[in-house]
Formats: C-alpha cells, sequence, structure tokens
C-alpha cells in the first residue's frame, strides 16, 4: 500500500486545492510507493502569500523576541544543547562555557 503525503501550507498538512494526486514509482522496481498532492497555480499562490506573511512578521521583530513567542521551543532548543553540547566539546575542544554561549 502506498503512502499518500501532504503539502506544508501556513502551518497546515494539506492536499492539492484541486484534490489531484499524481503516483510516485520506485524506479528500481516500478513499484507504486507514494501518492503525493498535484500542487498547481493555486496551491503556489496559497504557499506564496503564506511564506510573505510569515516573512513580515519575521522581519518586524528583533531575534530576542521571536524567541518570546514560542517558550516551548526555547525549551527544545535548550534540551539539544544539553544533549549535544558535551559531544561537541569533545570533538572540537571547546570548554563547557563556550560550548553553551
Amino acid at each position: 500500500m502506498s503512502k499518500q503525503y501532504k503539502m506544508y501550507i501556513n502551518g497546515e498538512w494539506v492536499n492539492a486545492i484541486s484534490g489531484k494526486v499524481f503516483d510516485e514509482h520506485n524506479p528500481a522496481t516500478g513499484e507504486i510507493f507514494a501518492k503525493v498532492p498535484c500542487g498547481e497555480r493555486p496551491d503556489v499562490k496559497k504557499a506564496i502569500d503564506a511564506a510573505n506573511t510569515a516573512w513580515a512578521w519575521l522581519g518586524a521583530d528583533t531575534p530576542d523576541s521571536k524567541m518570546d513567542v514560542s517558550p516551548e521551543s526555547r525549551r527544545h532548543l535548550r534540551k539539544g544543547t544539553e544533549r549535544f553540547s558535551p559531544k561537541s566539546n569533545r570533538r572540537d575542544g571547546f570548554n563547557i562555557c563556550e560550548s553553551y554561549g
């Protein structure tokens, strides 16, 4: 059975506006392994409009204010730092203060 994929537009996983899909084939076997939305002009316009809106928002604030928008994101970033910093210290020779910034 093939997997059905969607497009990520404006923070949502969506099908093509037309509802059309096309089959993705495994080049080695010819077997259909996925169904993919057939994005057309209206889908592209929707994605570009969403990107322009996001870009305007991103450019309006400082980096610090953007971090305040999503405390959950900040927690994930800090967890990643705690997890990967010791590895980069050993690999790159940084002390712990340098790796945490």
